[in-house]
């Protein structure tokens, strides 16, 4: 690589870009065969007055949506599995005159967002008593310091909001000010043309008022394939929860009988294809119980022996043979199993002893079973398909669960401790954990809850300024908010609604239920089909 303007010029695409301002004047160094230059005067129009109205990047900036621009986000970087944009070993850096002797951007000096990420990072060597302020000179992109002064410099983090930006491209500069001068870092972005899929419209419907209560409805799980939901609610006035069915069709609810013995108590968390099968847990003589409710009835599953007596049904396999939740031994809780051939069994635990662990999901056929064990470690994110396997842990995490598993058992989604926060995941046998971002706004935080057959959509939810909000991920498009893909990409009008959680997707990945909240301000769940 040669070297002009006194900087040596990084490898990202056919450019990377160093600009510098300084107190002499605007500079910028580019790699041979490329025309920077007048790109990047018209980037930062006059230096002296970043204001300048004639900026096209700062009035590119007025076509995006100002409350999008705070906040973090995050997906995988180009480099691989939600690794960092550029290599933090590598030496294909930039002097920065504009900074203290030894200040550098690492290669990635241009972060080209394209249609896929919604977080890119770079590395900003610098001297730990330097300050310098983070500058996006456009709405839709944010940007932090990720981490502060490690050996290899800080890591810069910078997020995008495509929401309410017309399809096209568009670009900025991040300025990165300190008393002695700036650096700019070229910021590209796509916004893809989204037309309303063929098929016929989407839908969206709340599931309404089971009861008059501020509770209302709270969809917990959707049947593989798309037809039932299932969950709970609360009746007015009475101290009581019941286990309910809703058909997605006519958004019809039924109450689910408790078991027999107890007090008035239910809740579904499972169920089989067309509802065959809906697990969960109830309230029996025994204490609270795990049970199967089918055509024939409902039959109580019992609970592992040893300990004191408590067990759930969480899930159950699309063929309704296979139940997976947790029972109570002399040891605590613990993963269990039931088919009718077995009954309840222990599922195994991780070497060394454990603390208590839980079976949440099941793959179609049974067998691969997800969940969590807990050990002196931590909690630590588990399958189990002959024995017990704990998953790795996204970078700089020590606690993870799995959540949710695809019908052919391939791809598991949950959440981890990160480096970030707590963070969705996804993990393959071929790609590893793989770290899903975070919606733009708020503390950093997000959740997997549910993935279809491919393991190529993943719903959860995650924090932004607004609080808690619905996600969908694809590797195409990244995290992004649910409701803006209802509103924008199919046209669904929403206005009131805030969608809190998306709780499961059906296996086509045409149908998704979660918790919201509706115009009048009442907790709500709510179903959207897609065509």
């Amino acid at each position: 690589m040669g070297r002009r303007d006194g900087f040596r010029a990084g490898s990202l695409i056919s450019c990377a870009v160093l600009v510098v301002l300084s107190l002499a004047g605007l500079h910028f160094g580019c790699a041979p065969g490329s025309d920077a230059g007048s790109v990047l005067g018209d980037v930062f129009g006059n230096p002296q007055n970043p204001d300048d109205p004639n900026d096209p990047a700062a009035a590119q900036g007025g076509a995006g949506d100002p409350a999008g621009a705070g906040g973090e986000g995050g997906a995988p970087g180009p480099g691989g599995e939600g690794g960092p944009a550029d290599d933090p070993n590598g030496d294909d850096s930039e002097t920065a005159g504009g900074f203290p002797p030894g200040t550098f951007v690492s290669s990635t000096t241009r972060l080209d967002f394209g249609v896929s990420f919604n977080e890119l990072w770079f590395t900003l060597q610098v001297d730990r008593n330097m300050e310098y302020t983070l500058t996006p000179t456009v709405t839709w992109a944010q940007a932090r310091v990720a981490q502060r002064a490690t050996l290899i410099g800080d890591r810069i983090a910078v997020a995008v909001n495509r929401a309410g930006l017309a399809p096209g491209g568009y670009f900025g500069v991040l300025r990165l000010s300190s008393p002695s001068g700036e650096i700019g870092v070229l910021l590209y972005l796509t916004v893809p043309s989204e037309p309303l899929p063929p098929g016929g419209p989407a839908t969206f419907s709340g599931l309404g008022d089971v009861f008059t209560t501020g509770l209302r409805s709270d969809a917990l799980a959707l049947s593989p394939d798309g037809l039932n939901i299932v969950g709970r609610g609360q009746p007015e006035h009475m101290p009581t929860i019941v286990g309910l069915r809703w058909n997605v069709g006519s958004i019809a609810s039924t109450i689910l009988n408790d078991l027999a013995g107890g007090g008035t108590f239910g809740v579904a968390h499972g169920a089989s294809e067309a509802a065959a099968v809906v697990v969960g847990q109830s309230q029996s003589g025994n204490g609270l119980e795990a049970y199967r409710n089918t055509a024939q009835g409902l039959f109580a599953l019992g609970d592992l022996p040893g300990g004191g007596f408590s067990s759930a049904a969480m899930a159950v396999s699309a063929d309704g043979l296979t139940i997976v939740g947790y029972g109570t031994t002399a040891s605590g809780m613990a993963a269990m199993r039931w088919r009718a051939e077995t009954g309840m069994v222990e599922l195994p635990g991780l070497p060394g002893g454990m603390l208590g662990s839980c079976a949440l999901d099941v793959s179609a056929d049974g067998s691969v079973i997800v969940g969590y064990a807990s050990s002196q470690a931590g909690k630590h994110a588990c399958r189990w398909i002959n024995g017990v396997e704990t998953l790795p842990n996204l970078p700089g995490g020590y606690s993870s669960e799995a959540r949710a598993v695809s019908a052919d058992g391939a791809a598991i989604v949950g959440l981890s401790d990160s480096s970030l926060g707590p963070q969705a995941f996804r993990w393959t046998p071929g790609g590893g954990t793989q770290g899903l971002g975070d919606l733009p706004g708020g503390e950093f935080y997000s959740c997997a809850n549910g993935v279809n057959t491919y393991g190529d959509i993943v719903v959860g939810t995650s924090l932004t300024d607004a609080g808690f909000e619905a996600f969908i991920w694809t590797p195409g498009g990244g995290i992004r908010r649910v409701h803006d893909v209802l509103v924008n990409v199919y046209g669904l009008d929403l206005a009131g609604w805030k969608l809190s959680s998306a709780q499961g997707i059906s296996s086509n990945g045409k149908v998704i239920v979660g918790r919201g909240i509706n115009p009048a301000g009442q907790n709500e769940s709510w179903v959207v089909t897609l065509p």
